[in-house]
């Protein structure tokens, strides 16, 4: 999610508008979305750890946090928003 709420809104609802132009998605589908989307968070943390290399300092303890408070972020939005 961007910093800008309204602007992430706004590709949300043209990605979907694109994509129901090839498939109808049900309300079902609709609601597994914001959980969808953590598990593409924590899928590419996965990602970041298994290629990590005591080199590299970017995957660090303040990346981490930054990191599952995006998650976090994600979560507690969509908590309070039904994707249309």
């Amino acid at each position: 999610m961007e910093g800008n709420k309204d602007i992430s809104e706004q590709k949300v609802a043209s990605f979907l508008k694109g994509y129901r132009n090839q498939r109808e998605l049900s309300d079902k589908e609709m609601a597994l979305i914001p959980d969808a989307g953590a598990s593409i968070f924590i899928f590419y943390l996965g990602v970041q750890a298994q290629r990590f290399d005591w080199s590299n300092i970017f995957l660090s303890e303040n990346y981490l946090k930054m990191f599952v408070g995006r998650i976090r972020v994600w979560m507690d939005y969509y908590k309070m928003k039904v994707i249309n």
